[in-house]
């Protein structure tokens, strides 16, 4: 797939994200637009498996974590030994990644959005599809 090709079916999957009425700041969060503005093609994160999303906003939470708790300054009196740091890191980031994957796992069930290589922007859902409360014409001849 070419950027172009990549960018269009980005388009078309934020535009089916704005039909679910979810918040913008859910399906594109901060660090994926400045992701997607230095040239980086991740899928918006309702799209990923539940496994990728864990692993990768578990590990970035961890090394923030883990660097904030070296950096604070009662590490440097001793307090804490390395090892320390590391599980506690290690277990942040465990709980985090997870909470943050089941959001976007209900969020992805909920709303009927496929996974990224399941996704067809040319077959556009209906309303229907999406959950959405469309009522029949009424039938007035009587």
């Amino acid at each position: 797939m070419n950027t172009s090709d990549i960018a269009a079916k980005r388009a078309a999957a934020l535009k089916l994200m704005t039909a679910t009425g979810i918040w913008r700041d859910s399906y594109q969060p901060l660090a994926f637009r400045l992701l997607w503005r230095f040239g980086i093609d991740v899928p918006p994160p309702h799209f990923v498996a539940f496994h990728w999303t864990a692993l990768c906003a578990g590990g970035y939470f961890a090394i923030i974590f883990g660097l904030g708790m070296w950096l604070f300054p009662v590490m440097h009196q001793g307090y804490f030994p390395m090892r320390i740091i590391l599980v506690s890191a290690g277990c942040a980031g465990l709980i985090f990644g997870v909470g943050m994957a089941g959001y976007y796992a209900y969020g992805r069930r909920k709303h009927a959005i496929p996974l990224w290589q399941d996704f067809n922007p040319a077959k556009e859902p209906s309303q229907e599809e999406m959950g959405g409360n469309e009522q029949s014409p009424k039938n007035d001849a009587m």
